[in-house]
């Protein structure tokens, strides 16, 4: 098991007058090889439960265990932890620095004291796996990609320090649809073709629907569902009392269903939906 939380509370300023409390009494499972989905609405515990994951935040009560790794209010040395989990930010692009794409994605590996040999390997392996044609952008700026590919090369140079867990905070933010597709596309063959534990932060409902093994949702500090998507966006008008939704097909399932159209109204991605709808319009030709 990767991923464990233990009752984890996280209190920012404990102590001052400024005290909140972002975490409460937190008790998560994360399985190997596990795709989830984490959403919740701004200020829900999102961001401050996946900087657990991987040190940035300790926590002020209850234990997080990565990869049999126990991080605690008081945990020294997390780089071990820190070479486990890829942790990807919104809008990464914007830490690109290095005058190429090659040069870029070999930074980490180079900071992790690497010989030339293995960096390269790492860094042709990362912008492979991330969809880039290596060959032709490793020698070009960065700055001179589109924001999809830019994207990718963000999340090439986290996956070259070998991590067995990536974590991904909105990572098609700000995109055009293409390059949306172009990121989304390539975070779905991670997890299918390399068995990446992935957590993807995301406002979608769209995309969590169509990506994700698991949902996790947080309201006010605490993990208050969690199940498959199908078994998630039943609960649709809690979903909605805690200022979320359920995917905009699922509520087009449902308005048909009121109109009269046998469908099903436990449908999340378009590919169900059309799978259901010519089914429903095949039976009625043959009535």
């Amino acid at each position: 098991m990767p991923v464990k939380m233990e009752q984890v509370t996280h209190v920012y300023m404990e102590g001052g007058p400024f005290e909140s409390t972002a975490l409460l009494d937190v008790n998560l499972e994360i399985q190997d090889g596990e795709f989830i989905g984490l959403i919740g609405h701004t200020g829900s515990g999102k961001s401050t439960l996946i900087q657990h994951l991987n040190g940035l935040l300790l926590p002020t009560q209850g234990t997080v265990i990565v990869n049999e790794m126990r991080i605690e209010k008081n945990s020294k040395d997390l780089k071990p932890l820190r070479q486990q989990v890829g942790l990807v930010f919104q809008y990464p692009e914007q830490q690109l620095f290095e005058e190429t794409v090659g040069k870029d994605i070999a930074y980490g590996p180079k900071n992790l004291g690497l010989s030339g040999e293995d960096i390269d390997f790492r860094v042709k392996e990362a912008a492979e796996l991330v969809g880039l044609p290596f060959e032709e952008v490793k020698d070009r700026s960065p700055f001179e990609l589109s924001g999809g590919q830019r994207r990718r090369v963000a999340i090439a140079g986290v996956l070259a320090m070998h991590p067995t867990i990536l974590i991904l905070d909105e990572p098609t933010a700000g995109l055009d649809p293409r390059g949306r597709d172009e990121v989304l596309n390539g975070i779905r063959v991670l997890h299918e073709k390399n068995g990446y534990t992935i957590i993807l932060v995301s406002h979608s409902m769209e995309d969590i629907a169509r990506l994700v093994d698991r949902i996790v949702v947080m309201n006010k500090g605490r993990v208050v569902l969690t199940g498959s998507p199908r078994e998630i966006f039943t609960h649709a008008e809690e979903l909605e009392s805690m200022g979320l939704g359920v995917p905009q097909i699922t509520r087009l399932m449902k308005a048909l269903r009121q109109k009269g159209m046998d469908v099903p109204v436990d449908i999340y991605t378009v590919e169900q939906a059309k799978e259901a709808l010519i089914k429903v319009l095949g039976e009625k030709r043959h009535a």
